[in-house]
């Protein structure tokens, strides 16, 4: 878990679950710093990064695990694969990069995520069909959790 903005706040929420932090004290300047400080605590030898958003609070454990297995069946024929899930033809998160591109990952300048990294490989892209809209469901304002909270009041997060 990369921390950041709040940190103490979300080291204290998630002191009981078995989680590894890493502080980004560069968190300010855009969401690529904080993958690079995940992938570069990351131990040498695994066979890739999951990069997980913090504002995707649908997403259940079985979509993690469909996109698991599938990183793992690809990645048996492609060292080199990016697996990126997706509903009715539409791109989300998270998306699993194989290890190949820790260097590449670590060097990206853009501050806004490794969306030129997937761009710039697209013959090593698998898509994977997600059941649920999950994915797409990113809750950046006041308004988007507040249409969460009308539409699943249930899994709406507190």
């Amino acid at each position: 878990m990369v921390l950041g903005h709040e940190a103490e706040a979300v080291r204290a929420a998630l002191a009981e679950l078995p989680v590894t932090f890493v502080h980004n004290p560069r968190h300010a300047e855009g969401m690529t710093t904080s993958i690079q400080a995940g992938v570069a605590a990351a131990p040498a030898d695994v066979l890739g990064y999951m990069i997980c958003l913090s504002d995707l609070p649908l997403i259940e454990a079985a979509e993690y695990d469909r996109l698991i297995d599938a990183f793992r069946e690809v990645h048996a024929r492609d060292p080199a694969c990016i697996v990126v899930p997706e509903f009715e033809g539409r791109r989300g998160n998270p998306v699993l990069f194989a290890a190949h591109y820790r260097t590449a990952i670590l060097a990206e300048e853009r501050l806004t995520g490794c969306r030129g990294l997937v761009q710039r490989h697209p013959e090593h892209v698998v898509r994977v069909p997600m059941p649920t809209d999950h994915i797409l469901q990113d809750i950046d304002t006041p308004e988007a959790f507040a249409a969460l909270t009308e539409r699943e009041p249930g899994k709406a997060p507190r």
